[in-house]
């Protein structure tokens, strides 16, 4: 039987929206009006079976919204401003799009009732299916992920990707499209034709059709969802309905009404535009806040310290992971002692990535989601912003680069995934320049990212078990051989055993200090390789200083003080050079007023080529005879 609502309480506020929706879009000379117009009467009826939380918003418990067409954001606010706050409504109304306050002009997670910043086209299932993970992980089996949509997003990639996960895992996802048949530059049909309700029936999802304005049709459909996990509804609808200058349209998808009296008194509204504009002046806020942080709790174990002479980072990363994941997962891949949930994502890599193991103890926090990059970044950025311990292992060439616009949204929701790459720069076995990143800092680029750049085993231990237990959205790379491990100067000690503290504020270690001849900065897989020409250039009476900058975009001043110490400054590195540590450390060099009176940067200068690891340094110049003469001559000069 359908939930019982009142539609004539549902007609008078579709007008009111409406009318909301006119007037924020016009007194900001700014903003979306077709679809949302169009999607109102829906859009009401979606939240009255979404059972929503007003005392607790972001309540775990709670039926979730998720809104991939971000640009619908006049008619999300109006609706809740109107249901949940009606004393701010006015202020809401009154401050879209502007600096001062959290109504934004695409929807964002600091707005109430909104967990995710949206309006790149085509995530929402993928987020979606990340909310649903998150819930299965808490336990929260009796909740559903209310996902909107738009028709003309349908064409985007990333959303088959996330229906065949959603169905994979049996999650409950409902996705509610406008089928206005209309987009930017013109008619679905012309820009791009597409069978969409093939797409989801491809995927084995139960496909509704509904009339966007029959009231009695809506009820019934969203009484009845509950009944199949994976549900889309097409809802046939008129863009711009409501308003005559606007109605059936593409001209007004992302517009103001030019006639703003007529548009008005054709809803039979008033007009308060004077009121409205008197409160955007006066910077008056809302006081209205969004989604919280979820911090995680994690157990990270003792360290692991290894003492062989060869041993990759990745393997050292993989291990520790089975470690952390052994202490604080039960059998049913639930959190013990109250510690949060993990969760590792795959891409058909986890024995390359090291993560295969995890897999196979932890079948229930782990997901196997294919080669399906774009959508699995994006589900795993939901996820790490839900308190849950979330890990994406993936090639350096997928990881940073493919997927460099997923971790950039994950930035903007203020997420928690600790990214791990491997496979970077030329140490990929004897792939090829496409799978052979040199790009591995760029993640700098998104606010908040850290990257780490570890130069064994040893430290790839240490620091893994770091980004566990901090939040914040963490890059750790990785190459592919079995390196040699860094022991202390005067003994064959590990460098990185069990008593090495990190610190991440200053984010480099001293691995050999003889004197000031030059200082060697590096960090990562060349490492070794600068310790082995370091120890050549003593026999030579050349006595330097050899610093690992494990964390390069981060750059302290006291790395500039050690710097300070030297006239003569190198930098060694696999990354591009023209974008390197150098990059990073310049500023900070000239605002300490540090100016060594010799630089030599070596990194590389081209793309890679295909052979074995140890003949790509030797070719590209990064190994140690190339330091070693590079050092001399500039020394010597």
């Amino acid at each position: 039987m359908a939930n019982e609502i009142n539609v004539g309480k549902i007609k008078t506020l579709s007008t009111e929206l409406r009318s909301d929706i006119l007037h924020m879009t016009y007194l900001a000379n700014s903003g979306h009006i077709g679809g949302p117009l169009g999607f109102v009467e829906t859009f009401l009826v979606m939240l009255e079976h979404m059972d929503l939380d007003k005392s607790n918003p972001y309540n775990i418990k709670n039926n979730k919204l998720v809104l991939s067409a971000g640009h619908y954001s006049a008619l999300v606010y109006s609706a809740l401003a109107n249901i949940f706050y009606p004393k701010e409504h006015d202020l809401i109304i009154s401050n879209f799009r502007t600096l001062n306050d959290v109504v934004e002009g695409h929807v964002t997670h600091h707005f109430p009732f909104i967990w995710d910043s949206t309006g790149h086209l085509g995530y929402g299932p993928s987020i979606a299916a990340g909310h649903a993970i998150a819930d299965k992980l808490f336990g929260n089996n009796n909740t559903r992920i209310f996902c909107t949509m738009g028709d003309g997003e349908q064409t985007e990639g990333t959303i088959a990707e996330s229906l065949r996960s959603i169905k994979k895992y049996d999650l409950p996802v409902t996705i509610i499209i406008d089928c206005n048949k209309q987009q930017l530059s013109g008619s679905t049909n012309k820009v791009m034709p597409m069978n969409v309700s093939g797409t989801y029936e491809a995927n084995d999802w139960k496909v509704y059709s509904v009339d966007g304005y029959d009231f009695d049709k809506l009820n019934n459909l969203f009484s009845q969802i509950h009944k199949n996990k994976q549900n889309v509804i097409l809802v046939d609808t008129i863009m711009g309905k409501g308003v005559s200058e606007a109605e059936g349209t593409h001209k007004y998808h992302g517009k103001p009404v030019s006639d703003f009296e007529k548009a008005i008194s054709e809803l039979g509204s008033k007009n308060k535009l004077e009121l409205y504009k008197k409160l955007r002046d006066s910077t008056e806020v809302t006081g209205l806040s969004g989604r919280p942080i979820f911090k995680t709790n994690i157990d990270v174990g003792k360290r692991t310290v290894y003492s062989n002479n060869l041993v990759d980072c990745r393997s050292a990363w993989g291990s520790a992971l089975v470690n952390m994941g052994e202490i604080n997962i039960d059998e049913n891949g639930k959190p013990k002692n109250a510690k949060s949930p993990i969760a590792v994502f795959d891409c058909d890599l986890a024995g390359c990535v090291k993560t295969e193991e995890f897999g196979k103890k932890f079948p229930n926090n782990f997901f196997r989601l294919g080669i399906q990059e774009h959508s699995t970044a994006m589900t795993a950025g939901t996820v790490s912003a839900r308190g849950v311990s979330t890990w994406l292992a993936m090639f350096g060439a997928f990881g940073h680069t493919l997927c460099y616009n997923e971790m950039m949204l994950t930035s903007m929701n203020q997420g928690n995934l600790k990214l791990v790459t491997t496979h970077n720069s030329i140490d990929t076995g004897m792939d090829s320049k496409t799978h052979s990143p040199i790009n591995y800092l760029a993640l700098k680029n998104h606010r908040g990212w850290k990257t780490f750049v570890p130069a064994d085993a040893n430290q790839t231990d240490a620091l893994v078990r770091y980004m566990a237990s901090e939040y914040g959205n963490m890059h750790i790379a990785l190459g592919r051989s079995k390196i040699s491990i860094i022991t202390k100067q005067d003994s064959e000690t590990p460098f990185f055993d069990e008593n090495y503290k990190l610190n991440i504020d200053k984010g480099y270690d001293v691995l050999r200090d003889y004197g000031n001849d030059y200082i060697i900065i590096t960090y990562g897989t060349p490492t070794f390789r600068a310790i082995n020409a370091s120890q050549e250039l003593l026999k030579k009476g050349i006595k330097g200083k050899l610093i690992n900058c494990y964390s390069p975009t981060q750059i302290s001043d006291k790395l500039a003080e050690e710097i300070s110490k030297s006239k003569t400054l190198v930098t060694f590195e696999d990354h591009n050079v023209e974008t390197g540590i150098m990059f990073y450390l310049s500023p900070v060099l000239l605002r300490k007023k540090v100016y060594p009176d010799k630089i030599k940067n070596v990194g590389m200068e081209s793309y890679s080529k295909s052979d074995s690891s140890d003949k790509l340094y030797a070719y590209f110049g990064i190994d140690e005879n190339n330091l070693i003469e590079a050092i001399t001559k500039i020394v010597k000069k």
